[in-house]
């Protein structure tokens, strides 16, 4: 089984240390079961409007031969690894990006999807659980997640579900690892 693990954390501009740096460090703290394929960057929009610390980009830890039973595990040892290596004051966002694994866990600065922005627009609802199909007939203007994600979630032959969970409330990840509906949960059916 192949595995990736996404790091993405919201940089400081002009901060010393950006996103690849604890991903290639993360290397180091896989279990001897795994081998690291290697750590891929990605570059993501560089523009004024958005904060970043040089290049704006995030990073994938590839493994292969990973035993499923670790997955869990491996999740736990990337958000602590980013919880002690991240910048100091800024708030993160785990990409906890697991294609080829049965579900994909986002650790977001939200609660999950709502019907708006909610840090822009109070009344915005939330939507504790939904299709991937429902999604379009919504009609919503701005996703908490990249909707490429959607489309992987809705071709995939493994992954069944996204959830979206607050990384900023204690207890979620715990939650959402031991299968509690906590947060949003994306159905691929």
């Amino acid at each position: 089984m192949t595995l990736y693990i996404g790091f993405d954390d919201t940089d400081i501009l002009g901060a010393d240390t950006g996103t690849g740096k604890p991903a290639r460090n993360f290397e180091g703290l896989i279990p001897a079961s795994c081998r690291v394929l290697g750590v891929v960057r990605q570059q993501l929009l560089t523009d004024p409007a958005i904060p970043y610390t040089s290049h704006n980009s995030s990073a994938c830890v590839i493994l292969d031969d990973a035993d499923p039973e670790l997955e869990d595990l491996l999740l736990r040892l990337a958000i602590e690894h980013l919880e002690r290596s991240a910048l100091p004051a800024i708030v993160q966002k785990i990409a906890a990006d697991l294609i080829g694994a049965r579900r994909c866990i986002f650790v977001k600065d939200e609660r999950g999807l709502y019907t708006d922005d909610p840090k822009k627009k109070s009344r915005a609802a939330f939507i504790p659980e939904i299709s991937v199909k429902e999604l379009p007939a919504r009609d919503l203007n701005d996703l908490i997640i990249e909707r490429p994600c959607l489309e992987i979630l809705q071709n995939s032959e493994v992954v069944r579900t996204i959830q979206i969970i607050n990384g900023l409330e204690k207890g979620n990840l715990t939650k959402a690892l031991n299968g509690k509906p906590v947060g949003t949960i994306i159905h691929q059916s």
